[in-house]
């Protein structure tokens, strides 16, 4: 597949971090698909190593995360 970064409605953002949330991971990728005939969103997967395309920036706040768990 390819990567592309998109500004998600509210609707399909929050399906997301809820996906997110039920697996556990503090950090995720999230497969999205819409159905354009009713708007909905479905997930199609939960990666818990996703590939980042600003990995520098990714380090910094995953580095963040980690320590706001310390």
């Amino acid at each position: 597949g390819t990567l592309e970064k998109v500004d998600l409605p509210a609707d399909a953002l929050a399906i997301a971090k809820a996906a997110q949330r039920s697996m556990g991971f503090d950090a995720s990728g999230v497969d999205l698909i819409q159905d354009e005939p009713t708007g909905k969103w479905y997930i199609l997967e939960v990666n818990s190593a996703p590939q980042f395309s600003e990995p520098n920036k990714v380090l910094e706040k995953l580095v963040s995360i980690i320590q706001s768990k310390l």
